[in-house]
């Protein structure tokens, strides 16, 4: 899931937060809750507001 969100701003022409350890760490943690959700809900929905500069993430996952 991590590297899946690594490239979401990638592909609209942001920088890459792989090179942010504090981002990537934040990222991490972030990850690891939302699977937790996921592993006992069938739908989470994930917003990351402010994870870099200018990078807001927001979507919701399912799991079949």
């Amino acid at each position: 899931m991590v590297n899946f969100f690594n490239a979401l701003p990638k592909r609209k022409g942001k920088e890459d937060i792989r090179s942010n350890p504090r981002v990537m760490k934040r990222l991490m943690r972030e990850v690891s809750k939302y699977k937790e959700i996921l592993s006992s809900n069938k739908e989470v929905g994930i917003k990351l507001p402010e994870l870099a500069d200018e990078i807001d993430l927001a979507m919701t996952i399912t799991r079949e």
